[in-house]
């Protein structure tokens, strides 16, 4: 009889746990979220992106308040944007496509290749035009 109240108290607190640990979760992002702003610096923008990355990977609202970066005028931002919407997998619009191939104009071929390796992961068929002429690079 001991043994089951253990487990059954053992069971609550896990449970207690989770819960509270889901409400630390959302308000953690949600904290991230307002540092989303065009007006931060830069390393701070960065920073944000990759707790995005690492710890929020299946936010629903992230992808919408990250594709704005894609066309911030700082490279790194938009190269950090770009990859962090590659392990978000959002379905994009034709809009949101369209400034992700944007980037393929770069001359900064690191940001290209940034955005490549972004299109694996974004099922966009219709960027395939965009992308066949960089084949050859």
């Amino acid at each position: 009889m001991r043994w089951r109240v253990l487990l059954f108290s053992l069971c609550l607190f896990g449970l207690g746990f989770r819960a509270a640990s889901d409400e630390t979760s959302a308000a953690r992002e949600q904290a991230a979220q307002a540092h989303l702003n065009p007006a931060e610096p830069e390393e701070i923008l960065i920073q944000t992106l990759e707790q995005f990355e690492i710890e929020f990977p299946d936010s629903p609202t992230a992808a919408a308040k990250i594709l704005p970066f894609v066309r911030d005028e700082r490279p790194k931002v938009r190269r950090k944007a770009v990859r962090v919407l590659a392990i978000l997998q959002p379905d994009l619009d034709e809009k949101g496509l369209a400034d992700v191939t944007r980037m393929l104009s770069s001359p900064d071929k690191a940001e290209v290749v940034d955005v490549l390796k972004a299109l694996r992961w974004l099922y966009a068929p219709s960027t395939i035009p965009s992308i066949l002429p960089l084949l050859s690079d």
